[in-house]
Formats: structure tokens, C-alpha cells, sequence
């Protein structure tokens, strides 16, 4: 079993009564726009790592780039990473299989957008590089309605 990262792209993210988490306007591998340069009120992303419980992480770093530019950047303290909350188990899996899941935020607000480019996730942990979904923020094409910004 692997280390893997999940990103989720939205308009806002609201963390609801009983500990649920409701994702709102989420991107699908692309963002369209009217036109650029655009400023969108706000862009949150939910970046999630899983890792096998027998190979916990030493060190974890979350960094957004907008094509080559780095635009934000977090870590997880070490007390997290050893972590106190119980693994997340696949179903009837044996515990080789369990999972350790570590999740960060980022939150843009407002985003300015100058012209179409991708923004990427990339996680560094132990020297390595695992990479994340990412977004494609591209112009709709003509005659395409999109709803109001």
C-alpha cells in the first residue's frame, strides 16, 4: 500500500454540525472563465495524504503553485503526524491495510487570475515528492454561459 494525495477544489468549504464537512461548487479538473484577468471572492482547497499506518511520516510539507510560482505553502507539526486520532480502516481490510490520514486547508480570498494556468499540489515528505490532483483555470468558450463571479 502506497502514500497517496487527494485534493478537492471549491468555492467554499463549511464544516457542519456532527463533524461533517460540506464541499461547495467543486472544480472538476477545470475552472472556466469569462475572460482575464478574473478575481474570484474566494478558492479553498482540501488537500488529504494518506499513508499506511506502519509507515507513518517523518515530515510533511503541503505547497500550492500556480503554474511555477509557489503561492502557498504549510506543514503539518510533528505531534500530528504521529497522530492521535484512530487510522481510517478499509472496511473488512486487515490492519496492514489501515490508513493514516492527514488533511490541510488552504483558503484564497480574494484569487486574482490573470490569465489561464494550472494550479498544482505537491506534498514533500522524507525527501520525496508526491504530486496531487490539479486544476486547469481556462477561458469558457464563446457563447458559453457561466454563472455570475
Amino acid at each position: 500500500m502506497s502514500r497517496n494525495v487527494f485534493t478537492i477544489f471549491s468555492d467554499d468549504v463549511r464544516h457542519e454540525v456532527g463533524g461533517k464537512v460540506s464541499y461547495i461548487g467543486c472544480y472538476s479538473g477545470k475552472l472556466l472563465v469569462a475572460n482575464f484577468p478574473v478575481v474570484l471572492s474566494k478558492l479553498c482547497l482540501t488537500v488529504k495524504v494518506t499513508t499506511p499506518v506502519s509507515k507513518p511520516f517523518e515530515h510533511l510539507t503541503v505547497k500550492v503553485y500556480k503554474d511555477d510560482e509557489l503561492i502557498a505553502e504549510g506543514g503539518v507539526p510533528q505531534e500530528e503526524l504521529k497522530g492521535k486520532a484512530p487510522p481510517e480502516s478499509l472496511g473488512d481490510e486487515p490492519a496492514s491495510n489501515k490508513l493514516r490520514a492527514i488533511q490541510i486547508g488552504f483558503v484564497f480570498s480574494p484569487f486574482m487570475v490573470d490569465a489561464p494556468g494550472l494550479l498544482r499540489v505537491r506534498v514533500e515528505n522524507e525527501g520525496r515528492e508526491l504530486k496531487g490532483t490539479g486544476l486547469r483555470i481556462q477561458q469558457a468558450p464563446e457563447g458559453m454561459v457561466l454563472p455570475m463571479i
